[in-house]
């Protein structure tokens, strides 16, 4: 695991991870939720080892708060660590910088940290429907007709992204693209989980 030397663009990929873990889980008081194990295994690097078995390369994790020690649980990982040093102004400032280091890729599955129970299955389902629907696809997972994460971007719609400002994801620009989307059907219920609390993990 290494990380980028500041404005370093990573080598071209088909499709690439961005993995989001920057955030200071402010509704789980007195932890990093992302360092809190599932099965023995620290959630943020579950959903790394998601992106990385579905197919997914690069792989950048953007850090802000507590990143030393995310950093440790990805240890060994093949993981770009890429620091955003602006974290606390929002969700949309880790976008901007991760899609800035994979902007060489034809697309990225956007990631969130807290979301341990999406596997590699439903990664793959998405690079998949992307592959075949064509560059313009953005793909969203579907369970029981409900929309979940993560999300495929073509890399068409990074500068939309990085336009985005404040504490949000890019849920907003699927209406605005509402033609592109093409929602790929998943299995499981893992799209629609994650985690706000410790009481929600299994024990």
């Amino acid at each position: 695991m290494k990380e980028p030397a500041p404005g370093n663009r990573l080598s071209t990929g088909a499709v690439g991870g961005l993995l989001l873990a920057a955030g200071s889980s402010t509704r789980m008081v007195g932890a990093n939720k992302l360092l809190l194990p599932v099965g023995g295994v620290p959630m943020v690097r579950l959903a790394a080892e998601a992106l990385l078995g579905g197919g997914t390369a690069p792989v950048v994790c953007v850090t802000g708060h507590d990143s030393r020690n995310v950093a440790r649980a990805l240890a060994g990982a093949n993981v770009e660590l890429l620091q955003n040093p602006d974290w606390a102004a929002g969700m949309s400032t880790s976008l901007a910088r991760g899609l800035g280091a994979l902007e060489r890729c034809a697309a990225v599955v956007v990631m969130l940290g807290d979301m341990p129970w999406v596997t590699e299955e439903e990664v793959r389902a998405l690079v998949i429907a992307f592959e075949n629907r064509g560059p313009d696809a953005i793909c969203v997972p579907v369970h029981q007709k409900r929309r979940g994460n993560p999300v495929l971007w073509p890399a068409r719609y990074f500068p939309s992204i990085q336009a985005l400002s404040g504490d949000r994801g890019a849920r907003p620009l699927l209406d605005q693209f509402a033609a592109q989307v093409v929602e790929v059907p998943v299995a499981t219920d893992a799209i629609h989980r994650d985690v706000d609390e410790a009481s929600s993990l299994p024990r």
